[in-house]
């Protein structure tokens, strides 16, 4: 109950307001639960379905920059750091 109590609290804090400890115990527990790897599969499952989507919009529109840059967007989002 006491975790519950404390996540609680640092979500209750302004952003400018909390603590870096605070931050690093939520995502600490993100990263033990599977939660931000998790996150990371759907996100990348996500980009795939959104780059097929674009493949199958546009097969028929000749290739451009313009096209590459659009198709390449999904996994740009993703790989950017």
């Amino acid at each position: 109950m006491g975790s519950v109590r404390a996540w609680r609290g640092s979500r209750a804090c302004p952003g400018p307001r909390r603590r870096a400890e605070d931050v690093n115990w939520v995502r600490g527990r993100m990263e033990a639960r599977g939660s931000i790897e998790y996150a990371r599969q759907v996100a990348h499952a996500l980009a795939g379905a959104a780059q097929e989507e674009c493949a199958r919009l546009y097969a028929g529109l000749p290739d451009s920059s313009d096209r590459r840059f659009i198709e390449a967007l999904p996994l740009w989002v993703l790989e950017r750091r």
